[in-house]
C-alpha cells in the first residue's frame, strides 16, 4: 500500500477522469498486445489501469474498466492472429479473464477498506486526537 499512499495526489482526478485514463490506458496495452502477437502475455499491464481506477475512481469504474480489459484482451487475441479449435474457446478464455479482472476489483475494494480501517484506528474517536 506503499505506492498507493504516494499516488494520493491522484485523488483529485475526477471520476470521468479515472474512467477516461483508464480506457485509454486499456486500449493502449490492448494495441501493444495486438503488434506484439497473441504468444506474449500482458495480463500484468491490463491490471494496471484496473488496480489504479479501482482505487482512485471506485468500484464501479474498476469493473467497467475490467469489462474493457476482459473484451480489449479478447479482441487483441483474435487480431493477433490466435487460432482456436472452437470459437467459444475465445469467449471462455474472455470470461475466465473478465473473472480474474473482477476479482482483483473486489480485492482492491476490499485492500481500500483494510486501509481506511486502518487510518480510522489512529484516530481517537471521542477526541479526534492522533493515537
Amino acid at each position: 500500500m506503499g505506492l498507493i499512499r504516494k499516488l494520493k495526489g491522484l485523488n483529485r482526478l475526477s471520476r470521468t477522469a479515472w474512467l477516461v485514463l483508464g480506457l485509454i490506458c486499456v486500449g493502449v496495452v490492448g494495441y501493444v498486445d495486438i503488434i506484439t502477437g497473441y504468444e506474449v502475455g500482458f495480463s500484468l499491464f491490463y491490471l494496471i489501469p484496473i488496480v489504479l481506477v479501482s482505487w482512485f475512481g471506485g468500484s464501479p469504474l474498476g469493473l467497467t474498466i475490467a469489462m474493457a480489459g476482459a473484451v480489449m484482451w479478447g479482441v487483441a487475441d483474435a487480431l493477433a492472429g490466435a487460432k482456436y479449435s472452437s470459437d467459444w474457446i475465445l469467449v471462455w478464455n474472455s470470461f475466465i479473464r473478465l473473472t480474474f479482472f473482477l476479482i482483483t476489483v473486489f480485492s482492491v475494494e476490499e485492500a481500500k477498506e483494510l486501509d481506511r480501517e486502518k487510518n480510522f484506528s489512529r484516530i481517537d474517536y471521542t477526541t479526534g486526537a492522533a493515537l
